[in-house]
C-alpha cells in the first residue's frame, strides 16, 4: 500500500493556516521542508527574522497568473513547468500596465514578485483546495542550514509549529537543500540564488543547459537556446541584485 498523509493531519494543518499560524511541510525530494502561512508576517516569525522581509508567494497553478506578467510568449510557456515539476523558485516582473496584486505586495522587491509552486501527489488534493493566498519559505531560521527531516524542523522553528511529517515520503539517501531561485522576464535566464538544483554542476551555465535541455519538446525554449543552451543566453547575478 503506497504511503499517504493521514487525512486528520492535513486537516490539523488546514486548521493552523485557518487560525493564521505557521505550518512546516515536506517536498518532494531533493528539496527540504518549507514553512506556509496565510501572512509573511507569520512565516517571518516562525523563523526569526524581520516582519516585513519578503516571502515568496505560494503558486497553484501558473497558468492563471500568466496575464499578470511580463513574459514573452515562450517563458510563459516554461514558467507552469519550471515552477510545478521542476520545483524551482522564480523571481519575475509582473505588467507595468496594472498595479500589482495586493497578495503578492510581500513577495515584490525591485520590480520583481517572488513566486513558487512545486506539485507533488501527496500535497496537490488538500492544498489546491485551500482557497486563501499562502506564502512560503524554508523551514529554517535564517542563517542555518536547511531543514531535510521534521526533526530538523522541530530543531530550528519555535515549539509550537506544525509539522506535517513526510519523512517516510522522501528519499533518504540523496542529498536534500533549498531550490534555485532563477529570474525570468527581462532578459536572459539568470540564476539569483545557487540551491540543490544546479549543485554539483560545474557552473551555472552548465546547469541551465540541462535545465532547458529536459524541458518537454512541446514546451518553447527561449530564444537563441537549444539542446546545448547557447551561452549567450546565460548570466549569473548575485540575490541581492534581485532579492
Amino acid at each position: 500500500m503506497s504511503l499517504i498523509i493521514a487525512s486528520n493531519i492535513t486537516t490539523e494543518a488546514v486548521r493552523r493556516l485557518d487560525r493564521g499560524e505557521a505550518i512546516a511541510i515536506p517536498l518532494p525530494s531533493p528539496l527540504a521542508y518549507c514553512v506556509i502561512a496565510t501572512t509573511p508576517q507569520a512565516i517571518n516569525r516562525a523563523k526569526g527574522r524581520p516582519q516585513n522581509q519578503e516571502v515568496a508567494s505560494w503558486t497553484s497553478d501558473a497558468n492563471t497568473i500568466l496575464d499578470q506578467l511580463e513574459l514573452d510568449p515562450n517563458e510563459a510557456k516554461l514558467l507552469p513547468w519550471m515552477l510545478h515539476t521542476e520545483g524551482l523558485t522564480a523571481v519575475i516582473p509582473p505588467r507595468k500596465d496594472q498595479p500589482v496584486p495586493c497578495h503578492w505586495q510581500q513577495s515584490y522587491r525591485n520590480g520583481r514578485v517572488l513566486l513558487f509552486g512545486v506539485r507533488w501527489r501527496h500535497l496537490d488534493d488538500w492544498m489546491a483546495a485551500y482557497k486563501r493566498p499562502l506564502y512560503v519559505s524554508s523551514a529554517n531560521r535564517t542563517g542555518m542550514t536547511s531543514a531535510v527531516t521534521a526533526a530538523e524542523v522541530k530543531a530550528q522553528l519555535p515549539n509550537e509549529t506544525f509539522i506535517v511529517d513526510g519523512d517516510k515520503l522522501r528519499d533518504p539517501v540523496i542529498k536534500h537543500g533549498s531550490t534555485t531561485m532563477i529570474a525570468l522576464g527581462r532578459g536572459p535566464i539568470q540564476v539569483v540564488r545557487h540551491g540543490i538544483h544546479d549543485a554539483g554542476f560545474g557552473s551555472s551555465q552548465a546547469w541551465i543547459s540541462d535545465l532547458l535541455s529536459r524541458a518537454p519538446s512541446s514546451l518553447s525554449r527561449p530564444a537563441g537556446c537549444s539542446h546545448s543552451a547557447a551561452n549567450k543566453v546565460i548570466s549569473v547575478c548575485q540575490s541581492k541584485q534581485l532579492l
